[in-house]
C-alpha cells in the first residue's frame, strides 16, 4: 500500500514537470534530476525539489525564510534558525524558490527536482538527468544538471 503511494506521488510529480516544461514555464537549460537511494545528499537548486522521505534519516532545508517548503506526512519537523529539520519523516517534501539548499543524511531516500543546480551523492544508489540512467553512486560524487553549455 506505502509502495502504491509512493509510485502515485512520483508519477504526479513526473507528470507536473513534463507539464511545466511542455508549456514553457522553465528555460531551454532546465533539467529534471531524480536519485534514489541510502547516504548523504546535499542538493542546491534553483526551481523545485520534492523528498520523499521513508521514516529514517534527517532532511535540513536551510534558508528557510528564503524558499518555500510545503509537507505532506508524519514526523519531527522543527525550525531550527533559519533552518527547517525533518527527522524521521514519512511523507513528502517540496521545496521552491531559485536558491535551494537541502542536505539529507543518514536513510533512505528519493527526490526528484527540476531546473539547474548540482547534488552531492555518498552512499549508495542510482541516479538520472533527463531520464538518462540509472547510473550508480557507490562511491561520492557530484552530479551537475540543467547547466549552460
Amino acid at each position: 500500500m506505502n509502495c502504491v503511494k509512493r509510485k502515485t506521488e512520483f508519477m504526479a510529480i513526473a507528470m507536473v514537470t513534463a507539464t511545466i516544461l511542455a508549456f514553457g514555464g522553465s528555460t531551454a537549460s532546465a533539467s529534471t534530476f531524480k536519485a534514489i537511494g541510502t547516504g548523504t545528499v546535499i542538493l542546491r537548486s534553483d526551481t523545485s525539489t520534492t523528498f520523499f522521505l521513508h521514516g529514517n534519516g534527517t532532511l535540513v532545508v536551510h534558508d528557510r525564510t528564503q524558499v518555500s517548503i510545503s509537507d505532506s506526512g508524519s514526523g519531527t519537523k522543527q525550525i531550527q534558525g533559519n533552518k527547517m529539520v525533518y527527522k524521521n519523516y514519512t511523507g513528502s517534501v517540496t521545496v521552491k524558490g531559485n536558491k535551494i539548499r537541502c542536505r539529507f543524511f543518514g536513510g533512505d531516500v528519493r527526490l526528484r527536482t527540476l531546473g539547474k543546480g548540482t547534488c552531492y551523492l555518498n552512499g549508495q544508489g542510482k541516479f538520472w538527468v533527463d531520464g538518462y540512467g540509472p547510473t550508480p553512486w557507490g562511491e561520492p560524487k557530484t552530479v551537475a544538471y540543467g547547466q549552460e553549455d
